[in-house]
């Protein structure tokens, strides 16, 4: 009769209907809870559901609303501290299920570092209503949701680029609490794991620059772009070089930073504003950088005094080259002299030759350009900014001749820039030389 009775009474509690937690009161949508400025809110997701027409956010769990209204443009971030299991925030713009739109947003690390929290970062445009879902995915729970203001750099948006005035500069900066704008370009893979900073340069004069990022660990990346808005960006070509001093790395160039680093080189236009973007497209690297602009110019003359009766009788000719370094950064450059006749440098000079080469530092050695014309090539080693060397050249001629001389750079790869018209050289930072006349 016992054993009856427990039966009767199991039977009767497994009859007994479960009760189901009540959804919590911003369940849906349409009712979510409004928070304003930079708060804290309490919540759980303990009886929420997903409605129909809702997005499926992370794995199709079910949700809870916020709503919150940008008071000024700024980074933000959302922060929801939990013990549940994964669980996510989101935001959307929108007015109904059917018109939202998910915002953008970089992975951050949760304020309270509860296993199971979740924390992002998004860019806020003031008067911007956001829509805000906090996310379970497998276990309910509650949690406080945080919005608090990022202290994001001034220059964070292109529109607001800091200023690069006389170079050289050298510029340590971060790339936390930035992010990417719509329309931005140059990052690989999506802009949420994106963040920027800009700057702007006018070039005062054509010239070359060099930009590093020497002192860098695998993190940023450096663009840059011509135009005046996202919508108009031109990118500027640019060679990724050596480093000025040489073959190997940054520690010449700055002895202060470690041996990583690219140095990478472009020309630029007088009255010409640059925009550089230094970017970090992994949020999982080091978003600290150096960034470094130098200008690299060189200049030079030739000069030579006898006059073309002592050339047309092959007497010794002297030339004496001056190269001066113009710029703001350290080269080596490479000086090459071709002779030939008086612009025909497609036709030889026969039986001209080099009597002698004397640099004022560096060294000398003879060859023939094309196979044909007598010159040679001078290496003078590094040449400071503001310093010069001066090149001796005698030169015994077979007639009356003229001498070409071509300043490159010797990492600089771009090659031959002879022309007898300097205007006409693509690199006009690389003077080339031309003596073709001779005095009485």
């Amino acid at each position: 009769m016992i054993l009856l009775d427990a039966v009767v009474l199991l039977v009767a509690g497994l009859l007994v209907p479960t009760v189901a937690a009540a959804a919590p009161a911003n369940d849906k949508f349409a009712a979510a809870q409004p928070i304003s400025g930079t708060t804290s809110s309490s919540g759980t997701t303990v009886g929420a559901t997903l409605e129909t027409g809702e997005p499926d956010h992370f794995a199709g769990n079910s949700s809870v609303w916020y709503t919150w209204t940008a008071p000024v443009s700024s980074n933000v971030h959302v922060n929801v501290c939990t013990s549940a299991e994964a669980t996510k925030v989101l935001a959307y713009t929108g007015s109904s299920l059917g018109s939202l739109t998910a915002v953008e947003m970089t992975p951050d690390s949760p304020s309270c570092g509860i296993s199971g929290s979740d924390a992002n970062r998004f860019h806020a445009t003031a008067g911007t209503t956001y829509r805000i879902a906090v996310v379970e995915y497998a276990v309910d729970g509650s949690f406080t949701l945080a919005l608090s203001a990022a202290a994001a750099p001034a220059n964070d948006d292109f529109s607001h680029a800091q200023n690069i005035g006389t170079l050289p500069v050298r510029i340590a900066a971060t790339t936390t609490d930035t992010t990417v704008e719509p329309g931005e370009e140059g990052y690989f893979g999506s802009p949420s794991d994106a963040q920027s900073v800009w700057y702007r340069w006018t070039a005062p004069r054509d010239t070359r620059i060099w930009f590093d990022d020497c002192g860098d660990d695998f993190g940023t990346q450096t663009n840059v772009y011509r135009g005046s808005s996202l919508a108009a960006l031109t990118p500027v070509d640019y060679e990724v070089a050596l480093t000025p001093e040489g073959p190997g790395n940054c520690d010449d160039l700055y002895p202060s930073a470690n041996s990583s680093g690219e140095v990478s080189a472009f020309m630029v236009k007088a009255g010409t504003t640059y925009r550089i973007q230094v970017l970090l497209d992994d949020v999982n690297l080091d978003p600290d950088f150096h960034l470094g602009l130098r200008e690299a110019r060189f200049d030079g003359a030739i000069s030579e005094t006898v006059s073309r009766k002592s050339i047309g009788k092959g007497k010794t000719v002297t030339y004496k080259i001056t190269v001066r370094n113009l710029g703001t950064l350290p080269m080596s450059p490479e000086v090459d002299l071709i002779t030939s006749r008086p612009h025909k440098l497609a036709r030889p000079v026969a039986g001209s030759r080099y009597v002698s080469l004397k640099p004022s530092q560096g060294r000398c050695h003879r060859v023939k350009f094309f196979a044909i014309h007598p010159g040679a090539i001078c290496n003078p080693g590094r040449i400071p900014p503001g310093a010069s060397v001066k090149i001796k050249a005698k030169v015994r001629p077979s007639a009356s001749l003229s001498h070409w001389v071509d300043i490159d750079y010797l990492h600089g790869g771009e090659g031959d820039n002879r022309d007898d018209n300097p205007r006409n050289d693509p690199f006009p930072v690389l003077t080339t030389i031309v003596k073709p006349h001779h005095h009485h």
